[in-house]
């Protein structure tokens, strides 16, 4: 299938930090990366990795970064023949905050994106000729998007159009759908497009007793996501990170089934066993051990998304969990391996540290109750989409 994607390019600039700045803040101890992005680029990478036939139209900007994404396209395997060299722009930029808590803040500095012209059209118009699907998103400018979308339907060619902006998606209604059929899409649905099985996309819940059972968070966050996921539990009551502990996790059938699971996320919430005086004295393989770990996982075939999984607070020393080492140990190891390996890490322990008592604790207040379950499924929920959880009537029904 003859794809062509028309959108955006962008650099972004991320930086890790352990919470989003307030205004006139300054915020220290961050990390830091540098990656290729942009609707319309990731939108290309994508389809071509699904096997489409993709020719990119886009404009890059008078730097050094329109030749690294040149490359990287072409690496791709995608048609760059039709890329815009603008020398009065930069090449577009994304700036981007992400807490240790998933949250984020993006600022977009459009730059050669903008130079994306209607007077530019002229030049696709063969390439837009011998296209099965034209692919755009509203990071471009709108007179482009409108006139490409008026020459697809002179041509007969379908549309896909992912569009998050309300403002834009209006004016779309009310100018456009009179004179082009245009179907809104988010960019998922290219899969099927391009001839691939849309699967489930699967959910691994690594952990201990806070996991295992119908009773914990992965019941709830199953509900939250709905039918187009699938959510394996492989929690292990009493189970630590640590390969020397008592109850090693990763010696586990457990560990083996997650992995020939082929996850597309892993939820990794280990921690809290690890804290016993028993375990803790290997506390010097614990970062080791969790890196392991994460590097297991990304061998996986499905390349999963990892999520590491701060653990909840204990109010005494029953079992032998210390609180002292789950917050003041553990906690900044976790930290430290989210950032080395760039990974959203979900603070669990501040939305607890003040109910641990039957507000949302069992007897022993080590385990949750479903209100306290609940809580940690709606986290790991927004975690994964990035949104805010959908409120459930009956949170733990069959």
């Amino acid at each position: 299938m003859k794809v062509v994607v028309i959108g955006s390019s962008n650099i972004d600039m991320v930086a890790q930090v352990n919470h989003l700045p307030a205004p006139g803040e300054t915020v220290g101890d961050a990390s830091f990366i540098q990656s290729l992005g942009g609707k319309g680029a990731n939108q290309a990478v994508a389809a071509a990795r699904l096997g489409g036939s993709v020719t990119f139209i886009t404009s890059l900007g008078n730097d050094m970064y329109a030749e690294i994404l040149k490359k990287h396209f072409k690496k791709e395997g995608i048609t760059t023949d039709y890329i815009i060299d603008d020398v009065n722009q930069p090449t577009g930029t994304a700036l981007i905050f992400v807490a240790d808590s998933g949250e984020n803040c993006i600022a977009v500095a459009p730059g050669a994106n903008y130079s994306l012209l209607p007077g530019s059209i002229i030049h696709f118009s063969k390439v837009i000729d011998e296209a099965d699907i034209i692919v755009m998103q509203a990071e471009i400018p709108y007179e482009t998007i409108k006139r490409i979308a008026l020459l697809a339907k002179q041509k007969g060619k379908k549309v896909l159009f992912s569009v998050k902006n309300r403002k834009i998606m209006t004016r779309i209604q009310n100018h456009m759908t009179k004179i082009v059929r245009i179907l809104v899409f988010a960019f998922l649905m290219l899969i099927p497009v391009c001839g691939v099985a849309q699967d489930k996309i699967k959910i691994a819940c690594i952990g201990n007793s806070i996991t295992e059972g119908a009773d914990n968070y992965p019941t709830p966050l199953a509900r939250m996501l709905g039918n187009q996921y699938e959510v394996g539990n492989f929690g292990k009551w009493g189970h630590t990170l640590l390969r020397k502990g008592d109850h090693p996790y990763m010696s586990t059938d457990a560990f083996i089934n997650a992995q020939k699971f082929q996850p597309n996320v892993v939820i990794i919430k280990l921690g809290t066993n690890d804290s016993k005086p028993e375990n803790w004295k290997y506390k010097d393989e614990f970062e080791t051990d969790l890196e392991y770990m994460i590097s297991t996982f990304q061998k996986c075939g499905s390349k999963p998304k990892i999520i590491i999984c701060r653990c909840i607070p204990a109010s005494n020393n029953l079992y032998g969990i210390r609180n002292e080492i789950i917050k003041d140990e553990i906690y900044p190891i976790q930290k430290k391996v989210a950032r080395k390996f760039h990974l959203k890490l979900v603070d669990l322990y501040s939305p607890l540290e003040h109910k641990v008592d039957s507000t949302c604790y069992v007897w022993d207040n080590v385990h949750l109750n479903k209100s306290g379950s609940l809580i940690l499924a709606e986290h790991i929920y927004k975690a994964i989409t990035g949104k805010k959880a959908p409120k459930l009537e009956n949170a733990f029904a069959n």
